[in-house]
């Protein structure tokens, strides 16, 4: 057995694989997703060939690149041991396509191997065999490692590669493997499962969390809750990528508690208006009735709160770590789905049993392949920033008036509709409905109109003026293909509208009421004392 650092991946004593050389295509290949930019950015999710890929250039990728080029050091190491010689590097070009065709390789990772130079690659390794050794030989470290792995990772963080300390520890994070979001959505339906066997109270009061299922049949109610759960393994691995690619402290690191804060919850609501709010979303009508139960900031709140201020993590081995942040994360959905006020109750929720009870948990060195998406806590989140200063929960964390999950009423003078339309130039018709209200189009009372940024979709006009002033997310855009209409009419959040009419009604100020309500508005409280 090797011997491995107490807190990291690297063996000790490795006299071979630990000798790693310059090769131009790694670098070249590992960098457009180890920049500043793709380390910022969370994950991209499309549904593509039944499952969900991640599309966007981000760390996410790192480890599938590294197991390309280890596809090329098994080959070459391969081909020249058993001492033939008609398998060309073309024919290595040819098999690598393959693989990438028959793995699924997402296109952002595909076309990064293109520009791979498979001879340079091929003939490094040739000359390095000695170094590598058996490549499928493993090294017990906190997981097991390849030695072509270790190898390669010597390679991509050679001095000649002008990596930065962050950039090394990320690759170093892509050594061990890492679980697909379909291999954690399987985990977790084995769990559970397997808690519903043993804890017969505790499945059902998960399923029962939820904003009323009662309306779905019980042959589609297993089918809901899983799809449901997928969306939970989503936004845990986009959150867990935003902790672990700001995990490290270094000088001069400008990342303070509040920025992760926000960005961590801008990609959890991102992720949630894309498959509830987009019309586009492939999720059947009982998921996004299902997940549009939840407040997101409670949700959020909670899940940072946990993560930064309960000392009972740090308790935990790394290899147990991810199991209790993932629970809690799952506890706080079904929370937040119960109660839209839910932040607050963040603070008692700290002391309730967990969904899922650990002794359901088989996670150790006899199951490397059954591990969640969390692998590092973020040392800012937990212990402050670079000063050691932490931020106050309830004082200073707020999330900025145009993110916060709060009712929203638009504010200032109404926009016209009219240079935005234009008179209906094709044929209606008898029948067609406007896909606002869902009335006929040649209701003799209702004007009919086209937008003429796409010149084609008909509404009514009073339809069009309600939407482009309201407060929806997507109130300047086509209802149909989304294309923008208008500039978008500022939104506040209605208590704080509230608010600011309360003090001027109190203060005997004239106040410029257009900056909150529109002209009826004005004529409201026109009188106030």
């Amino acid at each position: 057995m090797e011997d491995y650092h107490v807190n990291g991946n690297i063996p000790d004593e490795e006299p071979k694989a630990d000798t790693g050389v310059f090769i131009p295509s790694l670098s070249k290949a590992l960098a457009p997703f180890i920049t500043e930019e793709a380390r910022s950015e969370g994950y991209e999710w499309e549904w593509q060939n039944e499952d969900w890929t991640c599309v966007n250039a981000c760390s996410y990728h790192l480890q599938s690149i590294l197991e390309l080029f280890e596809v090329i050091v098994h080959m070459s190491i391969g081909i020249f041991a058993s001492g033939l010689s008609d398998f060309t590097v073309e024919d290595a070009r040819n098999h690598l396509e393959l693989v990438c065709a028959s793995t699924d390789t997402p296109q952002v990772v595909a076309d990064a191997m293109q520009e791979v130079s498979v001879e340079e690659v091929w003939n490094i390794v040739r000359q390095n065999a000695p170094i590598i050794g058996n490549p499928t030989l493993t090294l017990q470290t906190r997981s097991w490692i390849k030695r072509s792995r270790l190898w390669l990772y010597h390679c991509a963080t050679h001095k000649r590669a002008g990596l930065t300390n962050e950039q090394t520890w990320l690759l170093e994070r892509s050594l061990w493997p890492k679980s697909k979001m379909y291999e954690l959505e399987s985990n977790l339906r084995e769990q559970l499962r397997h808690v519903e066997q043993v804890s017969k109270h505790f499945f059902p009061e998960f399923e029962e969390s939820f904003d009323d299922l009662g309306h779905v049949s019980e042959e589609d109610r297993p089918s809901v809750i899983k799809e449901v759960i997928s969306h939970f393994v989503r936004i845990a691995m986009a959150v867990a990528d935003i902790w672990e690619t700001s995990s490290l402290v270094w000088p001069n690191r400008d990342m303070p508690p509040y920025g992760c804060y926000v960005r961590g919850y801008k990609a959890m609501r991102d992720l949630i208006n894309k498959e509830v709010c987009d019309r586009f979303s492939p999720k059947s009508v009982h998921v996004r009735y299902a997940l549009s139960g939840g407040s997101i900031k409670g949700v959020w709140d909670f899940l940072w709160y946990e993560a930064r201020e309960a000392q009972h993590f740090n308790e935990f081995k790394e290899s147990t770590l991810s199991m209790h942040l993932f629970n809690w994360l799952l506890l706080g959905f079904a929370i937040a789905c119960d109660d839209k006020s839910s932040q607050r109750h963040v603070r008692p929720l700290r002391f309730v049993s967990p969904i899922l009870p650990y002794e359901s948990y088989r996670v150790d060195f006899e199951h490397p392949g059954f591990s969640f998406a969390f692998q590092d806590v973020s040392e800012v989140i937990l212990y402050g920033d670079e000063f050691g200063q932490s931020v106050e929960y309830f004082g200073e964390m707020e999330i900025p008036e145009d993110l916060e999950d709060a009712e929203l009423v638009a504010v200032g003078p109404p926009i016209d509709v009219q240079p935005f339309v234009e008179p209906v130039t094709t044929n209606i018709a008898e029948g067609d409905v406007c896909a606002l209200c869902c009335e006929e189009l040649l209701d003799g009372e209702s004007k009919c109109v086209q937008l003429k940024v796409c010149g084609r979709h008909c509404f009514h006009r009073s339809c069009i003026e309600d939407l482009i002033n309201s407060s929806s997310k997507v109130s300047n855009l086509c209802p149909m293909d989304r294309k923008e209409i208008c500039p978008k009419r500022p939104v506040m959040p209605k208590d704080q509208v509230e608010a600011t009419i309360d003090d001027g009604a109190h203060s005997g100020e004239e106040d410029d009421w257009d900056s909150v309500y529109d002209e009826d508005a004005d004529d409201e409280f026109a009188d106030s004392p």
